[in-house]
């Protein structure tokens, strides 16, 4: 049975390409001033840095909303939305230029994080959907046949996806270890980032080949309960009825991971 599932899951592909959906609200207006200049979160002014706070506490999602380490970027983590964090940026006006990735407020732990929103989709994508510049999975098929960018887990490295990086409160991403100095560098850091300076990296968590894709994944290939049934492909084929094809279901973490979905029972 595993071999087949192997089989299979290399047959299906998976894009690293970048995509996603608008600003969040607190960045969609459009600037007066110099957009380079808005203030950080926090900062009410100027350029300067700090504001972030100290701990991200939660016990719902709805208490967390998205933040950035500036006013006009991308949401890049969580915060408590009782802090007012967010709230410093409401009269910063930005250009709505940047697409963002479809991430979402999450609460895993007591602490406020970023998870990628779930997405129904009723495709079957012959070589799998695209991902995002966060590793979301994406309701659009990826165009042509995906080449094989890795063959085993060593030929990936685990390297920030944002300014912050997992260890100072954003996100980290998996990459072809050829490529982690050059995607670093595209980041542009430059070390003064506001960032809410908590290590929410899993120590569980590393970098893996999958389907011919680095991913970052807590789990194996193999540990998709046999119950649970994928969808998203044609080789999987659609979900039955009173069923929804669901990407980036939390509940299924290797399934995202593989860049397929999961079939949930409709509301």
């Amino acid at each position: 049975m595993f071999r087949f599932l192997a089989s299979l899951l290399f047959l299906l592909g998976v894009s690293q390409g970048i995509s996603g959906c608008e600003l969040s609200a607190n960045s969609e207006r459009a600037n007066d001033d110099d957009p380079n200049d808005s203030p950080e979160p926090g900062d009410g002014g100027g350029g300067g840095g700090g504001g972030a706070p100290v701990q991200a506490n939660c016990e719902l999602p709805s208490a967390c909303v998205l933040a950035a380490s500036t006013c006009c970027e991308c949401p890049s983590f969580a915060v408590p939305s009782s802090d007012g964090f967010v709230d410093s940026c409401e009269d910063v006006d930005c250009e709505a230029s940047e697409i963002c990735p479809a991430v979402v407020a999450s609460c895993d732990g007591n602490q406020c994080q970023v998870a990628c929103a779930a997405v129904a989709t009723e495709a079957q994508c012959e070589f799998g959907f695209v991902r995002d510049s966060a590793g979301c999975l994406l309701d659009e098929c990826v165009s042509g046949f995906s080449l094989i960018a890795c063959e085993q887990a060593s030929d990936c490295q685990q390297i920030p996806s944002d300014c912050c990086g997992c260890a100072r409160g954003g996100r980290d991403q998996a990459v072809l270890a050829s490529d982690a100095a050059a995607v670093a560098k595209g980041l542009a850091c430059t070390g003064q980032e506001s960032c809410p300076e908590i290590d929410v990296c899993d120590s569980t968590e590393s970098p893996q080949c999958v389907a011919g894709a680095c991913v970052l994944t807590t789990s194996d290939t193999t540990d998709i309960p046999p119950s649970v049934t994928l969808c998203g492909t044609l080789a999987l084929g659609p979900c039955s009825d009173g069923f929804t094809c669901l990407l980036n279901y939390a509940a299924e973490e290797t399934a995202s991971a593989l860049g397929v979905g999961v079939c949930v029972e409709s509301p």
